[in-house]
Parts: C-alpha cells; sequence; structure tokens
C-alpha cells in the first residue's frame, strides 16, 4: 500500500472519528481528532469553526480566523471544503 493512500486512509479515519465524537457531544475526542490533522482543510476548517462559535473551546475568533485561513490557503474548492466539514458554517 502506497503512502499517500495510507495517509488519506488515515486522515478519513480521525476525520470519522471527530465526526462521531461531535455528534455524541464528545468535545475532548472531537478536539483531539481533529489536531491530528494538522495539514488537513477539512479539519483545520472545523477547528476554525468550533473556535468562531466557541464550541468544545473557548471562543476566540483570531484563532478561529487563523484556522479557517490556513484551511483555505491554496485551496481552490473552498465550497467543496464548507459542505463536507464537520462543524457547518
Amino acid at each position: 500500500m502506497g503512502a499517500s493512500l495510507m495517509a488519506s486512509g488515515c486522515t478519513s479515519i480521525y476525520i470519522h472519528k471527530a465526526k462521531v465524537a461531535y455528534a455524541k457531544g464528545d468535545c475532548p475526542n472531537t478536539i483531539r481528532n481533529l489536531r491530528m490533522l494538522t495539514s488537513n482543510p477539512i479539519a483545520l476548517y472545523s477547528l476554525g469553526q468550533l473556535y468562531k462559535k466557541g464550541e468544545c473551546v473557548e471562543k476566540d475568533p483570531q484563532e478561529a480566523e487563523s484556522y479557517i485561513e490556513k484551511a483555505f490557503d491554496g485551496i481552490p474548492m473552498v465550497k467543496f471544503i464548507k459542505k463536507r466539514a464537520i462543524i457547518p458554517n
């Protein structure tokens, strides 16, 4: 199995775990799984939304903006990411 396929599979697992944890109201596991994916735009956008709304973390507009900017840095598919985000806008 190639490294990129393995990385993609790991990413999908953490996104899934974060989504399930968020649905259950399990904030520590939501945050833990999203933070495992520091270069994944969906995870970064989702973290930004959590900071923006003050869910699972203390509300912090600057931190929210930072995560959201990182999510969209060089990504042409902004609408795709927003649709797939765990924490919607």
